[in-house]
């Protein structure tokens, strides 16, 4: 990365910090903060997360997230999605819904969209 790559990386990471400490400062829960920072985080071109991941052998996005509650122990996780540009907000959104722990590619892609979370058209 260029020196200005970094300097941006550093105010995008600053940013996901204040974020998630934002969360916790208004009284939440510390798996809020976490998806909160993370999304900030999938939005930077930044990280390999999200917007700025790494592209697969075929120049696709397939991405990865998981989220575990600390104080419950619920978990959600999502793999191999290719139509949803905060998959970390899905893996919540699975581990919430409580009616399964992991889906993978289509699936998760599936359970975005009809969770209503921003979904992306497949490249």
């Amino acid at each position: 990365m260029s020196a200005e790559e970094w300097t941006d990386a550093r105010r995008d990471l600053a940013e996901a910090l204040r974020a998630g400490y934002a969360v916790l400062k208004a009284g939440g829960r510390a798996v809020d903060a976490v998806e909160a920072a993370v999304v900030v985080m999938e939005d930077s071109p930044h990280f390999n997360a999200g917007h700025g991941a790494a592209l697969n052998e075929n120049g696709i996005h397939e991405l990865d997230a998981s989220i575990m509650d600390g104080e419950t122990l619920a978990a959600g996780a999502v793999s191999a999605a290719r139509a949803i540009r905060n998959p970390v907000r899905v893996a919540r959104a699975l581990m919430d819904d409580g009616r399964a722990v992991f889906l993978t590619a289509a699936a998760a892609d599936r359970f975005a969209e009809a969770k209503g979370l921003a979904v992306e058209p497949q490249s």
